[in-house]
């Protein structure tokens, strides 16, 4: 901490900064008003309120207004950045039955062996993220409408609940060859 004296008032006050001469605004503009410096006003960018400084890169009034101006910009940027997403899925369209009517119809399948940076989820809340990175993103997976998408998975989840249970079948019919007299091996084979 630099211990400094006020340049209008002459009260002693502490500060990081070096260039800093007044304890507060208040005494800034006293003081330009009475050596008759040009005062740069401006206004805060969120509430309107009057500005008097000496730094021209000041733009609110207070922390309250720079929270609040964060907190919209961040939704723009939501917004802005769901209308991109949303214009690349309708050109893209679904791969298997080409529908592109509703972009939230339309849903990413990760291809399984590819390497991915950014979830999907994730892709409207990443602010650093700059939009060819998100595009190289997306063309790391299929671009598929919510219908295709549920088929892929349930043939998977088919294809896991076969191996599964054939799996327990095997144990099973070495413990146990029937169950209350059905045959488990047989009813798998036809339920498959």
């Amino acid at each position: 901490m630099i211990v400094k004296y006020c340049r209008d008032c002459g009260k002693e006050f502490e500060t990081n900064n070096r260039n800093k001469e007044y304890c507060n605004g208040k005494c800034r503009q006293r003081y330009y008003e009475r050596t008759n410096r040009k005062i740069k006003t401006s206004a805060c960018e969120v509430c309107g309120k009057k500005l008097i400084y000496g730094d021209h890169r000041q733009k609110y009034c207070s922390n309250e207004c720079h929270k609040h101006y964060r907190k919209l910009y961040r939704r723009i940027w939501r917004i802005k950045r769901q209308s991109t997403i949303d214009r690349y899925k309708q050109k893209k369209g679904c791969k298997i039955c080409g529908y592109n009517k509703c972009p939230n119809s339309l849903d990413h399948h990760h291809i399984y062996g590819k390497d991915f940076r950014i979830r999907t989820q994730d892709l409207y809340s990443y602010i650093t993220t700059g939009n060819e990175k998100i595009k190289r993103e997306l063309d790391k997976c299929i671009l598929i409408c919510k219908n295709c998408h549920y088929n892929i998975h349930y043939k998977e989840m088919q294809k896991k609940r076969r191996k599964i249970l054939l799996n327990v079948d095997i144990i099973d019919s070495q413990i146990i060859p029937s169950v209350r007299g059905i045959n488990l091996k047989k009813t798998m084979e036809s339920y498959y």
